[in-house]
């Protein structure tokens, strides 16, 4: 993995200030500096009440990955975990090369995989539902003058009302523990793929040989002050490499593997047929 990895932090190398386009790097840096600045439901659209009862990053805008944009340098949350789960992405069968292919990606926060996707030549739609990070991935794909990242803001369970073109392949990374229904959230990637396609998953996940799921729903972690949100997210259902499996396969996957990454938990399984699930107690 040491060679795919450092293969794409050089790809990352690519989005500098001497590479902007349309925007100068003063400009460019005071937007990206504001963007940090950013505390708003509203264009979220929570109501002052319910602001109390959400995530932090939905209102205090985080920035997600490290970056060196050369003349400054932005450290993110997740620091440079992006490149680090894509080569372990390519080392369970992604290419490096993904020249005429096409990648949805779930929850791109603010950017860091989406570059390094559309570096290695994918035509790249990055699906966000939070509206300041959809718009922060944008503006990167815009300033760089990236013509094969596009954005969408909307939840990934309302994809199959959306239009979108069946891809090669779907990213779902550092998502599906966040979500509260994980079994239609991995169906809805389903739908998205092309027969032949191929999706990648990177998730927290919970110890044990058995098919179970840890749940710390959010209400462990709502401060109930205004002046103090949420952590940054929350834990619903964090599967057992078993459980991850299993919900794959019952979603229609087939080839499905697993293997640990930094005490996570990485998966890749393929679509090779359209075909129906078990919906008995499943909101599809």
């Amino acid at each position: 993995m040491s060679n795919s990895r450092e293969q794409l932090a050089a790809l990352m190398k690519r989005y500098t200030v001497d590479s902007l386009k349309g925007i100068t790097a003063e400009e460019f840096k005071e937007k990206i500096e504001s963007m940090g600045k950013m505390r708003d439901g509203g264009m979220e659209g929570f109501t002052e009440e319910e602001e109390v009862y959400q995530r932090d990053q939905a209102i205090r805008f985080q920035w997600g990955h490290n970056h060196d944009f050369g003349t400054f340098k932005m450290q993110g949350a997740m620091q440079g975990r992006h490149v680090g789960v894509l080569a372990k992405f390519v080392d369970m069968g992604l290419n490096i090369d993904l020249s005429a292919k096409s990648v949805v990606e779930i929850g791109p926060w603010t950017g860091g995989m989406s570059l390094v996707l559309a570096a290695m030549g994918a035509t790249v739609l990055s699906i966000e539902e939070v509206l300041k990070y959809e718009q922060c991935v944008a503006f990167l794909a815009n300033s760089f003058g990236i013509e094969n990242l596009y954005t969408v803001r909307g939840s990934l369970y309302d994809v199959h009302k959306m239009g979108i073109e069946k891809s090669d392949f779907v990213i779902l990374a550092g998502v599906l523990y966040h979500v509260s229904d994980p079994v239609v959230a991995l169906r809805r990637c389903f739908d998205l793929l092309k027969v032949g396609g191929r999706i990648f998953v990177e998730t927290e996940s919970s110890p044990g040989d058995g098919k179970a799921c840890k749940y710390c729903g959010p209400g462990e972690f709502t401060s109930g002050s205004r002046e103090k949100l949420n952590r940054t997210g929350w834990n619903w259902f964090v599967p057992t490499r078993g459980a991850l499996e299993c919900m794959l396969k019952d979603v229609g996957f087939v080839n499905v593997r697993t293997a640990p990454h930094n005490n996570r938990l990485c998966a890749a399984a393929d679509k090779t047929e359209d075909r129906a699930m078990c919906r008995a107690g499943v909101n599809l």
